[in-house]
């Protein structure tokens, strides 16, 4: 691996040809989608066109990608652990990282590794390194952690106001829309990124008002089914769903930010023998990144990784209540 600063990224972004065959890799969330719209309007421009692969984790994997088509490839918004599991695939390859969330792990020396700031989004890197229009600067901006930023808030209610809109208003239209149309299509992330490249104004995101609201209906139903269903262990609240559409992080990050000193813990199935977990408290004291690795760090097969304020699992059905179990313990560490 080699570590670059943004200087260095910029050179080897630049140094992008019609010669080269690029292939972008990202993550299918707000934040992935507009840093590869990003990189792959700054390719078109160098006069190369290339191919994008959303990764969608547990489904997805780099050696299906037919990778050996490429000389140059860009990764963006995608986690140390998943990128690890398969570098050997990008031996040999001219390859671009970078991403905001911890790690330590060790990548290929042929691997350039920009590595930012828990709190600045991939997307918002991306735009510094190669800037875009002002609608996808306002994507970049409020994309993942970036949202909380004062600064980025300030710079997104600027662009809000020019087009008559408050913050509120501004989310509403853009980062809702843009996430339940990645929700509704999860299964088909190159079809998502088809609908978003095209999309230039705000009065173009009102194509997908239809998938906004198929998502927001389920979700609306989730969030009923939560007062119900919802129980505690220990300190945690812990809530167990099964949606039509993988809304998990949608639906905890809406009840997280109304209760933002509260810790929730949400699972649902993500196939027939997984489990997936997503962890949030918005105070950032209580380590949810920490939480969910310490709760699955004895169940065999399980992963977890992300943030302070919010984390993400995965195990084995059957390691279920040993899990509740270990969040019970942890829990005790918290306080009331």
């Amino acid at each position: 691996m080699t570590k670059i600063n943004n200087k260095q990224a910029k050179v080897f972004l630049n140094s992008i040809s019609k010669k080269d065959k690029v292939a972008i890799i990202h993550d299918t969330d707000l934040d992935g989608y507009t840093a590869a719209i990003l990189l792959y309007n700054f390719c078109k421009k160098n006069g190369v066109r290339p191919k994008t692969f959303g990764f969608v984790r547990g489904i997805s994997s780099f050696r299906k990608f037919g990778l050996e088509r490429f000389d140059k490839i860009l990764i963006v918004d995608l986690g140390s652990n998943v990128f690890v599991k398969e570098s050997w695939v990008f031996k040999g390859k001219k390859v671009f990282y970078t991403d905001h969330h911890p790690s330590d792990d060790n990548f290929p020396r042929n691997v350039l590794e920009l590595k930012t700031k828990s709190e600045i989004s991939s997307a918002e890197t991306v735009f510094k390194l190669i800037g875009g229009t002002e609608l996808l600067k306002a994507m970049a901006l409020s994309a993942d952690v970036g949202s909380q930023k004062p600064e980025n808030r300030k710079q997104i209610l600027k662009y809000a106001r020019s087009n008559g809109l408050s913050l509120d208003e501004f989310f509403r239209r853009v980062n809702y829309r843009i996430v339940r149309t990645g929700i509704y299509f999860h299964k088909n992330p190159r079809k998502v990124f088809n609908i978003l490249k095209k999309i230039r104004t705000l009065k173009d995101l009102a194509r997908l008002d239809k998938y906004d609201k198929k998502v927001g209906s389920e979700i609306e139903r989730n969030l009923r089914g939560f007062k119900k269903k919802k129980e505690m262990v220990g300190k945690v609240t812990y809530y167990p769903f099964y949606p039509r559409y993988p809304i998990k992080s949608a639906v905890i990050t809406e009840l997280s930010f109304k209760s933002p000193k509260k810790t929730f813990v949400f699972a649902c199935p993500k196939s027939k023998d997984i489990i997936s977990l997503s962890a949030r408290n918005q105070t950032g004291k209580v380590k949810m990144n920490d939480l969910l690795k310490e709760c699955t760090k004895n169940l065999k097969k399980s992963s977890a990784g992300g943030h302070d304020k919010a984390s993400g699992a995965t195990i084995q059905k059957k390691d279920l209540k040993k899990f509740k179990q270990n969040l019970r313990e942890y829990s005790k560490k918290l306080k009331s």
